[in-house]
Order: structure tokens, then sequence, then C-alpha cells
């Protein structure tokens, strides 16, 4: 059984990523990069809870 914060984790990572799309189709290189940078350590977070 998935945990509510996989789950909140995982939709994070998600909005996160569409996020860094915008800002790319915006001409903000660095914003969608600092949007992927936290939607990884988001992803990073949830493969440590399914670890545990």
């Amino acid at each position: 059984m998935e945990s509510p914060d996989l789950d909140r984790r995982l939709q994070a990572a998600a909005r996160l990523d569409e996020l860094a799309d915008t800002a790319e189709l915006m001409g903000d290189e660095a914003g969608a990069d600092r949007f992927r940078e936290e939607a990884a350590g988001h992803r990073m977070q949830a493969m440590h809870l399914l670890d545990d």
C-alpha cells in the first residue's frame, strides 16, 4: 500500500516538472533548472520511502 506521503511527493514532482516546462517555454532556463532540481529531490525522497 502506498503511503499518502509518497503520493504527495510524486504529485509535487510531476507539478514541478510541468512548471519547469512552462518556464522553458517562457525562456527562463534558470527557473526551469530550479524546478527540475526540486522535482528530482521529491523523487529521491519518494524512493527512500519505498526503500523503508
